[in-house]
C-alpha cells in the first residue's frame, strides 16, 4: 500500500466514525448546463466568438434566449475580454452569463431583462415596467435552475403551480444541496464540438458546492401581475426569477480540458488525423447510461450518490487516457488528479454504506402511515438509532429491541422494521429511488425468489427489474430503471475511500454475467452491434469505468473460458463459435429472439413460390415497353425482366440499387399491377416522412394515390397507430390489449427489449393480413424496428414481400443492419432468384464522373489514387469542383453557386437561397442542398448555417429553410372522427416559413394526407411561437446545411457537398451516400488544405466502413458482410470471398493443390490495387485477376488504368486475368487449363485484350 494510500484511509477513517453515527443525510449532488466556450469558463469573452456557433446552438443553455440577445459583432470587438470590463465599459452583458465565470476569479453585476421582454405580446410592458434583475454573480459562480419544478404536472388548465407551491419546491430542492457535500456536474448540451455528432449531453468536470442562493424576484406592477393572469393558462404567473446561483469551492473544481485536443486536432503536427480522433472520443465523457440521461435534463437535476460516485470514475477513466496521451502538461494532470481524490473521497462519505435507508422506510411504512406521517417519522426514527445504538450500522445488525416505551406511531414503524430488519439491512446497501425499491420488494415477495435468493447473486435484479420511466417532481419519487455500476458499488466499494469490506467476488460467474449482458446491450444500442467476439467482450469490459475501483474487476479470459461451460453463466446469452476459428460470439438472448423473427419471417416468405402466368408475361412486356419508350438505351431490358419475373416469382425478394436506377418507378409499376391483379390490400413502408411523399405522388401520377386497398406509411406511424382503426370493431377486452400493444411498442423502440415476449404474444390475435408487403428505404430500418413490423404481419396471407434499398449507404441508426444481412443470406445460400442489384444508371449518362465517383465508393474493390484524380480532372455537367480557405471564401463559391441556379444576386446568402426555393406561390426545397459529414466543427452544419447562410442571425423568419431535430407528436382526427396521437414531425423532416409566415414540413404533408384533422400547433408553437423564447432549447433548427446522415433517403437536384477536413467520420458509405445525393448536378467544395492530397483522403476513407465495423449474428456470423461465399480448403481452413465466380476459382485453385492466397495486401499501400488471387506454382509467383463486368463502361475503364499500374510495378508478365465465356463452360476445367499451361510455360499471350493473358473460363 502506498504512503498516499495510507495517509488518504487514515482521514477517510475519521471521517467515516463521525458519519456512521449520522443515519441518512438528506444530500444531493446536482448537475448544471454550460452553453459551450472556448476560454473553459474563466469569466471572459469567447476567443474566437465568431466561430462558437455552439454558444448560439440550438442544444444550447437557454438556447432562444442567447440567440436573440447576443451581439456577435460587440463580442467580436471584445474578444477574451474580462466580462467585468466589458459590462462596465460597454454595458453588454453576454447572455452566456450564467456559466461563463465558473472559473471567473472576479465577481460582477448583472442586470437581465425580464424574459417576456423578448416576447411580442408582452415585450414592450415589461421592458418598460419591470426593473431588470440585478444580482451579483460571483466568482466561482454560475446561475442555473431546474425547469422541471417550474411547470404544472398534474393540471391541464394552468401552466405554472401556484406560486406558494412554487417556491415550496424551490426550497425543497435548494435544501437538499449542502455546502462541502454536494459535487456539481457540469455538462454540456449538444451544442458542442465533441459529441455534438451523436446529439449525447458531455459532462465537462465538477466541483465541490460551496453556497447555493435562493432565487430572486421580479418586480412587476400589480397591475401587470393581474393582466398577465387573467389569461387562459397564467393564473399562477410566477414573480420568481427562475434562477439561482451555485458558488464553487475554487480549490476542488475540474475543467476537462476537451478545448485543447479540439485545438490540436486543427494543428498540422504531424500526427494521423485518425488518430487524433481517436485520444479524443478516448477523454470524451458522453453521457450515454439510459437511467443517466434524465439527470442531465432540465438544465439542472439532482443526482443520487451512486451515479455522482459512477461520473467521478468516468472523469478519473479520462484522466487515465489523457495520461497516456500526454498532450496535457503533468502540473495539470496532476491538479485534477489531486481534486479527484478529494471529490471521490467526500462523495463516498456522503454516501455511507447505507444510502438507501429512510427510501427503504418510506416503502415498508406506506401501508401503514400516511405520505405526510412517514414524512415527520423519518428523522424520529433516525433520532432513536442515533441515541441509542450509536449508529445505522449497530442497529442493522440487531434482531430484536424493546420498543415498548415508545410512542405508538414510533413503536408501530419500529416493530414493521424489526419484522423484516434482514430485508431492510440487505437493501439499504442500494441507492435506489422509492418507487424502485417498491418493485426490487415485488421481485423478493416472489414465491419462486426470495431474499436469500436476492441476496446469493444481486445482479439478478438487473434480469429481473422491469419498469415504466416515471419522471416525478423528485428523483426520489422517479424510476429511470437499473444499470450494473448501481449494483457494483453498493456490493464493492473502493478501498481507497471506504473502511467496509466488498461483499461479493467480483470475479464470480453471476457478476460477470451481468456485466457482459450490460456490455452487449449497450454496444448494441450505442454502437448497433447485435453480438460482440470475446477479444471484443474482454476489451469493453476494461473499459468499464468502475474498473479503476479495483484491479480485482479486471477481466480474467481464462476464467472467461471456464464459465463458458457452465450452464448460470450462459443463461442471459448465448455463446457461438465462429467458423473456423476458435474465436467465440456472444449475444443477449433477447436480441437473439429479435433476429430470429426476422429469419424466420424471411424463411417463411422464402418458401412461397409463384409460377409466372400467361397475364403475368403479357404485362411484364408492357412494363419494359413502357420503360424502353421513356428511357431507351439507357434501359438494360435483361436486367429489368429480371428483376419483374423474380418478383412475380417469389415470396420475398430484395431490390438494390443506387439512387437513380428505377427502384421506385419499378415499386409503382408493380404496384399498379397488384392493384389491377386484385392482390390487395398492399402496405407500402417506408422510415421516413419523405419518402412517403415520394410514393404517394408517384401513386398519384397513376391515379392510385387514395385508393383505400392501398396503404402507404411510415413504419414508426403504422406500429403506432394502424391497430387503432379496428378498435371501433373489437371488444372492450380487445381494445384494452390494442392500448398494451402499442405500449409495448412504444417501450421495445426505446430500448426496453423485455417486453418483446409480451408484445408479441398479444400482437398474434391482431395479426394483419396484407397480400403486398412493400419497404423502401430499407437499408435504413434496423432490426428491432423490423422485428416489431414483422411481428404484426401474418405470413399466412402475406404473398409478397418486396424490400427496396441500397446495401451501399450509411447503416441504420439503431441495431444491426438486416438490408445487407439478407443480401449475404441469399449470396451464400445461391438465392439469386431473391435479389437483384440494379447497375444501370437510369440518372446519369454510364460514363458521367459523378456516376464514375458513385462506383468507386460502391465497388468491392477500393479505388487508387490515380483513378480518383483522373476522374476528378475530367469533370462533366454532373460535377464541379471549388476550393475555398475560409469562410469568405466559402461564402464566395455557395453565392456563385446559387447563381448558377437561378437566384438572383442579394446582399445575404439566406435570401438567395430562398429565391430559389419559393417561386410563384410554389415551394423547390429540393432544388438546392448543402451537405456535409458533421453538424460540428468550423464547417460543419451548424457553423455553416448560422455562420455563413444566417450570418450569425439566428432567430426564425419568413422565407427560412427548416429541419427537425427530433420526433415530435401531435393530435389528429382520423377519417372515422377518432382522436389519435401521432408522429407528427419525424427527425430530419425538412420545412420552410413561407413568405406569408406558413408553416411548411414534408412530413406535415404526409400526415395531412394520412388524417382528417391535424392539430399544428405544437410544430407551430416549435417554430414561431410568442414564447419560444422561454424554452431551454429548440427542436427545430435551420435546415440550408444538413449532415449527409440526415440527407440519406432524399434527394436533390443540386447538392453542395462541403469536405473540410480528413477524420474518422469519412467513410465509404458516407462519401457513397453523398455522391448519389444529387439528381443533377454536383458541387464538391474542398478545404484547400486537403487539394493537394484529395484522391489519397478519398482513397483513406475508403478504408473506413460503418458496414463492416458492425457485428452481428442475423443469418449467421461473418467476419465481412461483403464476403458471402465461403471456402472450405483441403486444409480445413475456411476462407471468405466476396463473388460466386472467385469461390469456384479458389475451389478449382485448392482442388489444384496450388498455393494461393485471396486478396493479398502487398501492394496495397503505396498503390491502393489488390489482386483477386496470388498464386505460387513451382516457386514462381503469379497474380490472378477476375474480370467480372467489362461491359460496363466505368468498370472497363478503371480496369485500364489498373492494368498500367501493373505494368508499372513490373508484373504484368505474371498476371493472369480471367472472364466468363458467354457460352456453358466448365470453368473448374478451364482454371485447371490455366494451371496447366502455367507449369508447361505455355501461358496463353493475348494481343490487344484486357492484359497479356487472358482466359475465357
Amino acid at each position: 500500500m502506498s504512503l498516499r494510500k495510507i495517509s488518504l484511509n487514515s482521514n477517510i477513517n475519521k471521517i467515516f466514525s463521525e458519519y456512521l453515527n449520522l443515519v441518512s443525510r438528506m444530500v444531493k449532488h446536482v448537475s448544471v448546463r454550460f452553453a459551450w466556450h472556448d476560454n473553459c469558463w474563466n469569466g471572459k469573452i469567447c476567443k474566437s466568438p465568431e466561430k462558437n456557433v455552439y454558444c448560439i446552438g440550438n442544444y444550447s443553455l437557454l438556447s432562444p434566449r442567447i440567440q436573440r440577445r447576443i451581439d456577435l459583432q460587440l463580442e467580436k470587438l471584445c474578444k477574451n475580454q474580462a466580462v467585468p470590463d466589458v459590462v462596465k465599459n460597454e454595458g453588454y452583458l453576454p447572455p452566456c452569463y450564467w456559466s461563463i465565470n465558473a472559473q471567473g476569479e472576479e465577481s460582477f453585476q448583472i442586470e437581465d431583462p425580464h424574459p417576456f421582454s423578448d416576447t411580442k405580446m408582452w415585450g414592450e410592458k415589461f421592458s418598460a415596467n419591470v426593473p431588470p434583475l440585478r444580482e451579483i454573480l460571483k466568482s466561482y459562480s454560475v446561475f442555473t435552475w431546474c425547469f422541471k419544478i417550474s411547470f404544472e404536472r398534474e393540471r391541464t388548465d394552468q401552466l405554472y403551480p401556484h406560486p406558494e407551491e412554487l417556491e415550496e419546491r424551490v426550497n425543497e430542492y435548494l435544501s437538499e444541496l449542502k455546502k462541502g457535500e454536494s459535487i456539481v456536474f457540469f455538462y454540456s448540451n449538444y451544442s458542442n464540438p465533441v459529441t455534438g455528432d451523436k446529439y449525447q449531453y458531455l459532462l465537462l468536470g465538477a466541483g465541490l458546492l460551496k453556497e447555493v442562493a435562493k432565487p430572486n424576484k421580479y418586480e412587476i406592477p400589480a397591475d401587470l401581475l393581474k393582466e398577465v393572469r387573467d389569461k387562459p393558462k397564467m393564473k399562477n404567473f410566477p414573480e420568481l426569477v427562475w434562477q439561482f446561483q451555485i458558488s464553487l469551492d475554487p480549490e476542488s473544481i475540474i475543467i476537462l480540458p476537451y478545448q485543447k485536443y479540439v485545438e490540436w486536432i486543427q494543428e498540422e503536427n504531424g500526427t494521423d488525423i485518425n488518430e487524433k480522433w481517436k485520444k479524443l472520443e478516448e477523454v470524451a465523457i458522453p453521457i450515454e447510461e439510459g437511467n443517466l440521461i434524465p439527470h442531465f435534463k432540465y438544465v439542472s437535476m439532482h443526482i443520487p450518490h451512486d451515479k455522482c460516485i459512477y461520473l467521478l470514475y468516468l472523469i478519473r477513466k479520462s484522466l487515465e487516457k489523457m495520461k497516456e496521451h500526454r498532450l496535457i502538461d503533468y502540473e495539470e494532470i496532476k491538479k485534477i488528479e489531486s481534486r479527484l481524490d478529494r471529490l471521490l473521497a467526500v462523495a463516498w462519505n456522503v454516501r455511507g454504506r447505507f444510502p438507501g435507508f429512510p427510501n427503504v422506510l418510506r416503502v415498508l411504512l406506506k401501508n401503514d402511515f400516511k405520505k405526510e406521517q412517514i414524512k415527520k417519522l423519518i428523522p424520529e426514527i433516525e433520532t432513536y438509532i442515533k441515541n441509542n445504538f450509536a449508529g445505522i450500522e449497530n442497529f442493522l445488525e440487531i434482531k430484536t429491541c424493546d420498543t415498548s416505551k415508545l410512542n405508538p406511531e414510533l413503536k408501530r414503524a419500529m416493530d414493521i422494521i424489526l419484522k423484516r430488519i434482514d430485508l431492510v439491512k440487505f437493501l439499504s446497501l442500494f441507492d435506489f429511488s422509492v418507487k424502485q425499491f417498491e418493485r426490487v420488494i415485488e421481485i423478493i415477495n416472489r414465491k419462486v425468489i426470495g431474499l436469500d435468493y436476492i441476496k446469493k447473486n444481486p445482479y439478478l435484479l438487473l434480469e429481473k427489474y422491469q419498469y415504466d420511466t416515471e419522471d416525478k417532481l423528485t428523483i426520489d419519487e422517479s424510476d429511470y430503471g437499473l444499470s450494473l455500476y448501481q449494483i457494483d458499488i453498493a456490493l464493492i466499494p473502493d478501498p481507497m475511500y471506504t473502511n467496509w469490506q466488498a461483499i461479493y467476488d467480483a470475479q464470480s460467474p453471476e457478476r460477470l454475467r451481468a456485466v457482459i449482458a450490460s456490455v452487449l446491450y449497450n454496444s448494441a444500442f450505442h454502437e448497433g452491434n447485435s453480438c460482440l467476439t470475446r477479444n471484443e467482450i474482454v476489451k469493453h469490459v476494461e473499459n468499464y469505468p468502475l474498473y479503476y475501483i479495483n484491479t480485482v474487476l479486471k477481466l480474467d479470459v481464462n476464467k472467461l473460458l471456464e464459465y463458458e461451460k457452465q450452464p448460470i453463466f450462459k443463461e442471459g446469452f448465448i455463446i457461438s463459435e465462429t467458423f473456423g476459428e476458435t474465436e467465440a460470439v456472444y449475444q443477449l438472448r433477447i436480441v437473439r429472439e429479435i433476429e430470429k423473427i426476422i429469419e424466420d419471417f424471411i424463411s417463411f416468405m422464402l418458401k412461397k413460390k409463384y409460377n409466372l402466368t400467361d397475364k403475368d408475361r403479357t404485362d411484364i412486356k408492357l412494363i419494359l415497353d413502357e420503360e424502353h419508350a421513356i428511357l431507351k438505351d439507357r434501359l438494360d431490358l435483361n436486367e429489368r425482366k429480371k428483376l419483374y419475373e423474380n418478383i412475380l416469382s417469389n415470396g420475398v425478394f430484395f431490390l438494390s440499387g443506387r439512387a437513380g436506377s428505377g427502384k421506385t418507378s419499378a415499386i409503382i409499376r408493380l404496384v399498379k399491377k397488384f392493384r389491377s391483379d386484385g392482390t390487395t390490400p398492399i402496405f407500402i413502408f417506408a422510415p421516413t416522412g419523405k419518402a412517403n411523399l415520394v410514393i404517394r405522388s408517384r401513386l398519384k401520377n397513376v391515379g392510385l394515390q387514395n385508393d383505400p386497398l392501398i396503404t402507404v406509411s411510415t413504419i414508426h406511424r403504422f406500429l403506432y397507430t394502424k391497430l387503432f382503426d379496428y378498435i371501433r370493431m373489437v371488444s372492450s377486452q380487445a381494445r384494452t390489449q390494442i392500448f398494451e400493444i402499442a405500449e409495448h411498442i412504444e417501450k421495445i423502440l426505446s430500448g426496453k427489449l423485455e417486453a418483446l415476449n409480451e408484445f408479441r404474444s398479444l400482437a398474434r390475435q391482431f395479426k394483419l393480413r396484407p397480400k403486398v408487403v412493400i419497404i423502401d428505404e430499407a437499408s435504413m430500418v434496423d432490426e428491432v424496428l423490423l422485428a416489431v413490423l414483422f411481428s404484426m404481419i401474418s405470413t399466412d396471407a402475406l404473398k409478397h414481400l418486396i424490400i427496396v434499398g441500397d446495401e451501399k449507404q450509411l447503416p441504420p441508426i439503431g441495431v444491426g443492419r438486416p438490408f445487407v444481412d439478407t443480401i449475404y443470406y441469399f449470396k451464400k445460400n445461391d438465392l439469386e432468384s431473391n435479389y437483384i442489384r440494379l447497375e444501370s444508371n437510369l440518372r446519369f449518362d454510364p460514363a458521367a464522373t459523378l456516376g464514375t465517383l458513385a462506383e468507386f465508393f460502391s465497388s468491392e474493390k477500393p479505388p487508387f489514387p490515380s483513378e480518383i484524380a483522373m476522374a476528378l480532372n475530367r469533370l462533366d455537367k454532373t460535377i464541379e469542383l471549388f476550393h475555398f480557405k475560409d469562410r469568405v471564401d466559402l461564402t464566395k463559391i455557395i453565392k456563385d453557386i446559387l447563381k448558377q441556379n437561378g437566384a438572383s444576386e442579394a446582399d445575404s446568402i439566406s435570401e438567395m437561397f430562398s429565391n430559389i426555393f419559393e417561386k410563384d406561390g410554389s415551394l423547390y426545397l429540393d432544388k438546392v442542398q448543402i451537405i456535409c459529414p458533421r453538424r460540428v466543427g468550423d464547417f460543419g452544419s451548424i457553423a455553416i448555417n448560422v455562420g455563413i447562410i444566417r450570418e450569425g442571425y439566428v432567430d426564425f423568419t419568413q422565407r427560412t429553410k427548416l429541419i427537425c431535430e427530433k420526433n415530435i407528436y401531435t393530435d389528429v382526427i382520423d377519417h372515422y372522427g377518432k382522436s389519435k396521437r401521432v408522429l407528427g414531425l419525424a427527425n430530419g423532416s425538412i420545412g420552410y416559413i413561407r413568405l406569408n409566415g406558413d408553416v411548411y414540413f414534408e412530413d406535415l404533408e404526409d400526415v395531412k394526407a394520412e388524417y382528417r384533422r391535424v392539430n399544428l400547433y405544437p410544430i407551430i408553437n416549435e417554430i414561431s411561437g410568442d414564447f419560444t423564447v422561454l424554452k431551454a432549447e429548440r427542436d427545430i433548427d435551420f435546415g440550408y446545411a444538413i449532415t449527409v446522415h440526415k440527407s440519406q433517403g432524399s434527394d436533390f437536384d443540386y447538392v453542395i457537398f462541403i469536405l473540410s477536413e480528413v477524420s474518422p467520420f469519412i467513410m465509404k458509405e458516407l462519401l457513397y451516400t453523398a455522391f448519389t445525393r444529387p439528381k443533377l448536378k454536383l458541387y464538391l467544395v474542398i478545404h484547400s488544405s486537403l487539394k493537394d492530397e484529395l484522391p489519397l483522403v478519398l482513397c483513406k476513407a475508403y478504408e473506413n466502413s460503418a458496414i463492416e465495423s458492425r457485428k452481428t449474428l442475423l443469418f449467421g456470423f461473418k467476419a465481412s458482410p461483403l464476403r458471402p461465399y465461403l471456402v472450405t480448403l483441403r486444409n480445413n481452413k475456411t476462407i471468405e470471398v466476396k463473388s460466386k465466380i472467385e469461390c469456384i476459382i479458389a475451389k478449382a485453385l485448392d482442388e489444384a493443390g496450388v498455393d494461393f492466397e485471396y486478396e493479398p495486401k502487398e501492394f496495397f499501400e503505396e498503390y491502393h490495387i489488390i489482386p483477386d488471387f496470388k498464386l505460387t506454382i513451382d516457386g514462381e509467383t503469379y497474380y490472378m485477376e477476375h474480370l467480372g463486368n467489362m461491359d460496363n463502361p466505368s468498370y472497363r475503364n478503371r480496369w485500364l488504368q489498373k492494368f498500367e499500374i501493373y505494368k508499372k510495378l513490373g508484373i504484368a508478365e505474371s498476371l493472369i486475368t480471367t472472364s466468363e465465356s458467354e457460352e456453358k463452360s466448365n470453368i473448374e476445367m478451364n482454371i485447371r487449363k490455366i494451371i496447366d499451361d502455367i507449369k508447361s510455360k505455355k501461358i496463353s499471350i493475348t494481343e490487344g485484350g484486357y492484359s497479356q493473358h487472358h482466359y475465357y473460363i
